[in-house]
């Protein structure tokens, strides 16, 4: 009894999943990219001092 056709709520379900994953990722690389920004910015400090 399997539809063929998606219904309208899977096509949702699906779509907001994917927006969830995509905002998660990018969450998750700027997060990184976050981090190696502040360690440069932390050794740039640290040779600066010396």
């Amino acid at each position: 009894s399997i539809k063929m056709t998606p219904s309208k709520d899977g096509i949702l379900t699906i779509k907001y999943k994917i927006l969830v994953s995509v905002c998660l990722w990018q969450e998750k690389r700027a997060l990184s990219s976050g981090i190696m920004k502040f360690v440069q910015l932390i050794h740039v400090g640290i040779s600066m001092s010396i």
